[in-house]
């Protein structure tokens, strides 16, 4: 089971990997009352601090996602440095073809230090970053707006994630 804690000012996923394999937190938005509600998002960006305590372990960002969750883009880097980029539906999930040029490995730090990553779902472009550089840069017009979300994966082990400054932004294309 994967506990969710905060300790040091940081949001934690940790613990022993079930076979679900991916654990997950939604990004919320307050209403007028102070309600945590799930937020639909159309060009906006997911920023956030994201290190992994062990090399099981990869961070995953989510973007248009569906209220019922079935369908989504979903950013994943490994320990490893790989990346990919994903577009899943109910019937099939689809590696989406990367932009030439962009590196094959992401600029990671060590394991327990905080990378920053952000994933921009701008118009048909999705792009993301890690630590300033661009990792991601694809088109696709499946889904249009969703939410957002953010967890940890793994392929065997435990799990161990810890987030800090999680930030949801309005966001144009940028060169």
């Amino acid at each position: 089971m994967v506990a969710y804690t905060v300790a040091a000012g940081m949001f934690v996923m940790s613990g022993q990997n079930l076979p679900n394999k991916n654990w997950y937190a939604d990004v919320p938005r307050t209403d007028l009352t102070g309600t945590s509600v799930p937020a639909t998002f159309a060009n906006a960006a997911l920023s956030l601090d994201a290190s992994m305590q062990t090399t099981a372990t990869g961070i995953t960002l989510k973007c248009r996602m569906s209220p019922d969750g079935l369908t989504y883009y979903i950013f994943r880097f490994f320990s490893s440095g790989q990346v990919q980029i994903l577009r899943r539906d109910p019937a099939n999930t689809a590696l989406l073809p990367n932009a030439s040029g962009l590196p094959k490995l992401a600029p990671l730090k060590p394991l327990g230090i905080a990378n920053h990553v952000e994933l921009a779902c701008v118009g048909s472009t999705i792009t993301a970053f890690i630590n300033d550089v661009r990792v991601v840069l694809v088109t696709d017009t499946n889904y249009a707006t969703g939410q957002f979300s953010f967890g940890i994966t793994t392929t065997a082990g435990d799990l161990d994630g810890r987030f800090s400054n999680v930030q949801v932004n309005s966001a144009t294309l940028a060169p």
